[in-house]
C-alpha cells in the first residue's frame, strides 16, 4: 500500500530507526535485509530530494536527522491509521460470518502463526476457521483445488495459477544441545566446521532443506546429516538430546532458547534466512473472512 512518498515497509523502516536506532536492529525487527532496507532509505531520500540520516563527521550514518524525524512522525501516524482499518472495515467483529480454511507448514503454523490465529479467533468469533498442517507441496495442492482458501509456505516459488504476496523472511540460526562438544572452544564456529558436526535436517525435498544445502554448496560445505524430519518439533527434539546440530527457523526454538535446552552458536561471517509467503487463488475474490485474516498477517510483518 502506497501513499504517496513512502510506502507500509518505508513507514516500518523508518518508525525502527527512531525506536532501535540502528539498520540491523531494524533488519532483525521486520524481517527486511540490510541492503533492502539501505536502498529503500536511498529511494526515500531521492523522492524528497533531502538527507533523511545525520551522516556528518563522527556520526554512524544510522541515526534520523531532523528531517527524517519529521518524516517517523507522519509514518507513525500512517501506521496508526492503517492500525485503526480493521473497525472501519468490518465493523464489529461479530459481523464477520463464514468459512476460512488455511493450509501452512508445521514450522509456521505452530510458531510463526500462533498469534495471528489467537487474534482472529478473538475478534472474529463467529467465522468456522480451520487451519491445517501439511507438507508444502500439499499445501500448493490445496490452494490450487480450492480446498484451502489462503496457504502459507516457506520458500515459496512461482507456480501457474497462484499468486504469492511477500510475508516475512526469518532467519536461521545454528542450535545445538548444551551437552554437545564443539571442536573449538570459541563461542562462535567457522562455516567450514560445520562439515565436522553431525547435522539434523528438515526432510528431503522440504524447501527450508533445499535452501539450507544450497546455501552451504556455494559456500563449498557439504553436510553430515545423520538424521532427517518433517516434523519441526521431532527435529528440535532430537536436536536436545545431543544427536547432533541443526539449521532452523529461530522463530521455532524462542522457547527453548530461553529455557536453556538449546544454545544458539553463531557461525562467523555467515547468516541465512528463509522468505515465507502467502498463497492465493489467482482471479479468485478475497471473501471478508479472509481479507480480516490477511490483515492480520500483514500486520506482524509491518
Amino acid at each position: 500500500m502506497e501513499f504517496g512518498l513512502l510506502d507500509v515497509k518505508d513507514c516500518a523502516i523508518l518508525c525502527g530507526l527512531r525506536r532501535y536506532g540502528t539498520i540491523s536492529q531494524v533488519a532483525n525487527h521486520i524481517g527486511v535485509s540490510q541492503p533492502a532496507i539501505s536502498q529503500r532509505i536511498t529511494a526515500i531520500e531521492a523522492r524528497l530530494g533531502v538527507r533523511i540520516l545525520d551522516r556528518g563527521p563522527g556520526r554512524s550514518g544510522q541515526q534520523l536527522n531532523a528531517h527524517g524525524v519529521v518524516l517517523e512522525d507522519a509514518a507513525r501516524r500512517i501506521l496508526g491509521i492503517l492500525d485503526e482499518l480493521p473497525s472501519a472495515l468490518y465493523g464489529a467483529s461479530t459481523d464477520l460470518v463464514g468459512r476460512l480454511h488455511v493450509a501452512t507448514v508445521y514450522s509456521l503454523g505452530l510458531h510463526s502463526l500462533a498469534d495471528p490465529i489467537r487474534r482472529f479467533l478473538n475478534e472474529a468469533p463467529s467465522v468456522e476457521f480451520d487451519i491445517e498442517y501439511m507438507r508444502t507441496d500439499r499445501v500448493y495442492e490445496s490452494v490450487l483445488s480450492g480446498e484451502s482458501d489462503i496457504g502459507i509456505v516457506a520458500c515459496p516459488k512461482d507456480v501457474k495459477g497462484i499468486r504469492v504476496l511477500d510475508w516475512v523472511n526469518e532467519p536461521l540460526v545454528l542450535v545445538m544441545s548444551p551437552m554437545f562438544a564443539l571442536p573449538t572452544s570459541d563461542s562462535e564456529i567457522a562455516l567450514l566446521d560445520l562439515q565436522c558436526l553431525p547435522f539434523i535436517a528438515f526432510a528431503d525435498g522440504i524447501p527450508t532443506r533445499l535452501l539450507i544445502e544450497r546455501s552451504l554448496q556455494r559456500e563449498g560445505v557439504k553436510l553430515d546429516v545423520r538424521k532427517s524430519y518433517d516434523n519441526i518439533e521431532t527435529l528440535k527434539r532430537t536436536v536436545e538430546l545431543g544427536f547432533g546440530v541443526s539449521l532452523l527457523p529461530k522463530q521455532t526454538v524462542v522457547n527453548e532458547l530461553t529455557d536453556g535446552t538449546l544454545l544458539e552458536v553463531p557461525i562467523r561471517g555467515f547468516s541465512l534466512s528463509r522468505a515465507c509467503g502467502i498463497l492465493l487463488l489467482e482471479n479468485k475474490t478475497v471473501g471478508r473472512a479472509a481479507q480480516k485474516w490477511l490483515y492480520l498477517l500483514l500486520g506482524v510483518r509491518t
